[in-house]
Parts: structure tokens; C-alpha cells; sequence
């Protein structure tokens, strides 16, 4: 009776371990495929021009121009299933010392920031799951490659 419960005993843990090398991986795969850390590759051409096409849209946009004349923005795309984009932008202005980054969403030519007033939560609307943490932290890691001192990161947003 003894050696039967000791045999039943092996059965389910060597079940146990065979079911747990098979699902396992699954689940790391899920995991991995919604880690905020697999951004874009920023050497992909294509990942640039959106890029690019993300930062003239900002810089046309009433949160930016009205920091007046010489407004430069930088992008770092976090995610673009087409027509929708979201994104960091830092910007910095001629007229104003401040730099602002602030995460923002694209569908289409239409950009959408998060307001001031209740940011995080509106982050949380705008934003795929898996992004939130990554929106709603600093944009310090994001634009190191950009050469942008991350000391001047981020001013709090202009007023809009």
C-alpha cells in the first residue's frame, strides 16, 4: 500500500514538472511580449520616420506653439499599430528654459496629451495596458540616446 501511494506520489510530480515545462514558456513568452521594455528599435528606418512624422505633428500643436517661435521636439515612439501612435516627446523652446516632456497618443494626424489636472488617469485611458508604467514614468531612459541631459528632465507641463 505504501510502495502504490509512493508510486502515485512520483506520477504527480513528474506530471507536475512536465506540465510546468510546457506552460511555462508560454507564459514567459506572454509576459516578455508585454514587457514596456521591447520598445521600438530605434535603428529601424521605418521606426524613424515615425518618429519624425510624430515630432512635426507636436510641434504644430497648440500645447507647443504657444511656447513660442523656435520650438524643438524630440520623439521616442513607444508603440505605433497603425493609425494610432503613442509616445514621449521632449520639447524645448527658444523663448523658454524649460524643458517639457510630456507621453502622448497619435490616431492619425490627431494628437492627444494627457491634461495636467487629472494626467495619470487620462494616461491610463489613452494608453495600452502594458504602456501605462512606461507613460506615466520618466522619460529619463527613454531619450538617453538622444544625448539630452537627463538632469533637465521634465519640467512640468506648459499650462493647456
Amino acid at each position: 500500500m505504501t510502495l502504490a501511494l509512493g508510486r502515485r506520489r512520483v506520477a504527480l510530480v513528474v506530471v507536475g514538472l512536465l506540465v510546468a515545462a510546457l506552460v511555462l514558456p508560454m507564459f514567459v513568452g506572454v509576459f516578455r511580449w508585454l514587457s514596456p521594455s521591447d520598445l521600438p528599435d530605434r535603428s529601424d528606418p521605418a521606426v524613424l520616420a515615425e518618429e519624425r512624422r510624430l515630432e512635426g505633428l507636436v510641434e504644430g500643436t497648440p500645447l507647443f506653439t504657444e511656447l513660442g517661435a523656435g520650438i524643438d521636439c524630440r520623439v521616442r515612439l513607444l508603440r505605433s499599430e497603425p493609425p494610432t501612435s503613442w509616445a514621449w516627446t521632449v520639447c524645448v523652446s527658444d523663448t523658454s528654459p524649460a524643458t517639457y516632456a510630456v507621453p502622448f497618443r497619435v490616431d492619425g494626424d490627431q494628437v492627444s496629451y494627457p491634461d495636467t489636472a487629472d494626467a495619470e488617469q487620462q494616461v491610463r485611458q489613452m494608453f495600452p495596458p502594458d504602456l501605462v508604467d512606461v507613460a506615466l514614468g520618466s522619460p529619463n531612459e527613454l531619450f538617453a540616446d538622444l544625448g539630452i541631459d537627463p538632469t533637465d528632465l521634465p519640467t512640468p507641463l506648459p499650462p493647456g
